[in-house]
């Protein structure tokens, strides 16, 4: 059941709307505490859970985990949430200060 978990986990955050989320209430009754303690120990080795956490959200189904795991999931999130902006911070001091000295960067992949 734990590797169930963690592929469905993985594929909900490859889906883009709502109406290709697969059913998953057998997930919800079926999965053991200690379940969703390893496949969270399993997402956070791979830093995927702030993801998880968004997608779990987006489609409505961050209210199906159980508590403990739902405020590991909400926490990460909102950390990684927190970690972006001031990275996206940086970038736009960054961006003015090359501004100023007339440079102008390609971004290539990104926040713009």
């Amino acid at each position: 059941m734990q590797k169930k978990l963690i592929h469905f986990l993985l594929q909900l955050c490859l889906i883009r709307d709502s109406s290709s989320v697969p059913e998953c209430d057998w997930l919800w009754k079926n999965s053991l505490s200690e379940e969703w303690k390893h496949c969270l120990l399993t997402l956070d080795l791979h830093r995927l859970t702030p993801l998880v956490a968004y997608k779990l959200n987006v489609f409505g189904l961050l209210i199906k985990v159980p508590e403990p795991y739902r405020e590991q999931l909400q926490a990460s999130y909102k950390r990684i949430q927190k970690v972006n902006k001031c990275f996206l911070l940086t970038l736009d001091a960054i961006l003015k200060a090359m501004q100023q000295y007339d440079l102008h960067p390609v971004v290539w992949k990104g926040a713009m």
